[in-house]
């Protein structure tokens, strides 16, 4: 319930319900954009200067050359906010904020643009919306833009970071500090020493045999 994640993406709710269409934990915002949210190229810079995006970038680029391999993969920049329906200098004025993981599907969607017929953008955050997805369908039919903001992968800003200041402040005597996971992929024939890699080859092959 509480306003930061809407307000990291740039709108400010109105109307917010936890279980949507009878559903339990369907979580629905629909918000205003933010004065200095006046398209979707702000809502993308804005989710990126939060996410400290240029630095993750860095640190990918950083991690392919030390290891020598450019197919590394990192979470943060691979699932980094995306446009899936409109361009950057699109208008963003009304937002339906969703959680596609939760439960949100077309009927969902076609029901709040009836009772908000001014909204112009719908937003996915936490969990992603693929190409083929119906509700990109559904979207272009009602002529919204489409964004997805941030995933799960930062979660720990997201949440973690107002939860740390709160324990801090209720118990200053603590040394309060953030672990946060960083979860790579690397191809399976450039991942570790040759070393390493001869033994799971070697490991592999002798539990074959058995």
């Amino acid at each position: 319930m509480h306003q930061g994640i809407p307000f990291l993406h740039g709108h400010k709710p109105f109307f917010t319900d936890i279980g949507y269409g009878g559903i339990h934990g369907n979580i629905v915002y629909v918000g205003d954009a933010l004065p200095e949210i006046k398209t979707l190229g702000d809502m993308v810079d804005r989710l990126n200067r939060f996410m400290n995006v240029e630095t993750e970038e860095k640190l990918l680029d950083s991690e392919r050359s030390i290891r020598e391999c450019d197919k590394i993969q990192e979470t943060c920049v691979a699932t980094r906010c995306k446009i899936l329906l409109g361009d950057r200098d699109k208008p963003v004025k009304k937002v339906i904020h969703i959680f596609p993981h939760t439960g949100f599907n077309v009927k969902h969607l076609e029901s709040l643009t009836a009772d908000n017929p001014d909204v112009d953008t719908l937003l996915a955050s936490i969990s992603r919306i693929y190409p083929d997805h119906e509700l990109i369908d559904k979207a272009k039919e009602l002529g919204l833009n489409f964004i997805c903001g941030n995933s799960h992968a930062m979660e720990i800003f997201e949440n973690g970071l107002p939860l740390a200041y709160a324990i801090r402040k209720f118990l200053p005597e603590l040394e309060v500090v953030v672990f946060r996971d960083r979860v790579t992929s690397t191809p399976l024939d450039e991942f570790g020493s040759g070393i390493i890699q001869d033994y799971g080859k070697d490991i592999a092959s002798e539990l074959g045999k058995k």
